[in-house]
């Protein structure tokens, strides 16, 4: 006599997820996409949500994330616009985007398209939505494959060959719940290509609509920086306080071109940022910034991985934490060499700035190297503010919270002073310099 196998129980959260995909209107999509769906939802019940055991996952506790019925949030275009309004750069080409659509956008600069997904496959146009789709993480990110099966649209951004363009365009990213108290979850999915020798400034601002709102937003953001471009792209995590965000950018940098990124994280109460680049082609160059800025509860994980897939070429990265009350910060930094991606060269280097005695901070540089001709160094730091430094403020009359805000800025500003856009570096420095007295000094 055989023993049926015993029945799998279901977290809640994975229930009200394959109760979404079940439900949602499809009639009309290409078929290499519903393929991609398919083919993605199996992956992700294979796996599951990444857990503690999993080695990229160690720092970031997503059994919570287990409990939760989630419920899709769909568009709100009147909060999405007011939530925005405060968030919009004055100097950008803003593009509105609530809950993974596209409700408003500015003119864009000549030498930008905006697609959305019905366009994109609509005009035949769809490679490279339809190559982000069909990519999987698996085995190393399996909430790429739930944002494929789950994403309602898409927003793919194309710089043409050639253009420079002079104004930045900022993507102000939405969050919000329908008020009826339940968790809510977005997938955003957004394709960038930056055409040979073009050059654009890309700013992401990731909000919320409410602090009471309980959110889980699982973003992929694809990038492909072509022959000779360049693209200055600035990621900045400012949720709402009760959010979730999980975000993967995935970037490929061809000959000679170069890909600037810097990540900064304010809000949200648990933020993960995943950064993948992978160099191509000889010339190619990354350069990697972050700031994560927190508090209270907070928590943050930046997970970065460059890959030098040939020779000659070149990275450098520089993240820095400041931690505050009970909040956990991580960095982890992998430097791949492949064989025979000789004459390379790498810098990596992170350094925390701890402002409580119960705030922690987790550093991980990690260099995977296979050939013998290269150049890399890594290197990190844990501590708190001098007290020498601190004796010699006050002693010329300064507070002390003054003086804390102050060293607090020295230390992030060399990550604030690399933003491309000079009103954003106005505004982070004074959100870092929340004392009246302390605002920066101006040149």
């Amino acid at each position: 006599m055989t023993t049926a196998p015993a029945k799998v129980e279901l977290s809640p959260a994975r229930t009200a997820l394959r109760r979404a995909y079940d439900a949602a209107e499809r009639a009309g999509e290409p078929s290499w996409l519903e393929a991609a769906r398919t083919a993605a939802l199996d992956r992700f019940e294979e796996q599951g949500f990444p857990t503690r055991k999993d080695e990229d996952w160690k720092s970031t506790d997503l059994r919570a994330l287990e409990e939760r019925a989630f419920v899709p949030a769909s568009a709100d275009a009147d909060r999405a616009v007011a939530a925005a309004a405060s968030h919009r750069l004055a100097e950008a080409a803003v593009i509105t985007v609530s809950n993974g659509r596209v409700v408003a956008a500015d003119p864009l600069p000549d030498g930008v398209r905006l697609r959305g997904l019905a366009e994109a496959a609509a005009d035949g146009e769809a490679g490279a939505l339809a190559e982000s789709v069909a990519r999987s993480d698996r085995g190393r990110h399996a909430l790429t494959d739930l944002n494929t099966a789950l994403l309602a649209d898409a927003l793919l951004l194309d710089v043409a060959p050639g253009a420079e363009v002079e104004r930045p365009v900022q993507i102000v990213h939405v969050a919000s719940a329908a008020g009826d108290g339940a968790p809510h979850a977005a997938f955003p999915r957004i394709v960038v290509a930056a055409g040979e020798r073009s050059r654009a400034t890309l700013i992401e601002t990731w909000v919320g609509a409410d602090d009471a709102a309980e959110t889980f937003v699982d973003a992929v953001v694809d990038v492909r920086v072509d022959a000779a471009a360049r693209l200055d792209h600035v990621v900045l995590a400012d949720e709402a306080a009760r959010a979730l965000l999980i975000g993967v950018h995935r970037a490929s940098v061809a000959r000679d071109a170069t890909y600037a990124s810097n990540v900064l994280t304010f809000g949200g109460a648990r933020v993960r940022n995943g950064l993948y680049v992978t160099l191509l082609e000889p010339g190619a160059h990354a350069d990697l910034l972050g700031l994560y800025d927190l508090e209270g509860e907070q928590h943050a994980d930046n997970h970065t991985v460059i890959d030098h897939a040939v020779a000659h070429t070149t990275s450098r990265e520089r993240y820095k934490g400041v931690l505050d009350g009970r909040s956990r910060g991580t960095f982890f930094g992998r430097i791949v060499v492949r064989p025979d991606a000789q004459q390379i060269s790498s810098d990596q280097e992170n350094n925390n700035l701890l402002l409580s005695d119960d705030a922690l901070a987790n550093s991980t540089p990690q260099l995977e190297i296979h050939a013998d001709d290269v150049k890399c160094r890594h290197g990190s730091t844990v501590g708190q503010i001098e007290g020498d430094s601190l004796y010699y403020l006050r002693t010329r009359g300064i507070p002390l919270a003054t003086a804390r805000e102050l060293l607090t800025y020295a230390f992030a500003n060399e990550i604030v002073d690399a933003v491309p856009v000079a009103e954003l570096r106005d505004r982070l420095a004074r959100r870092l310099t929340t004392v009246p007295d302390a605002a920066p000094p101006t040149a």
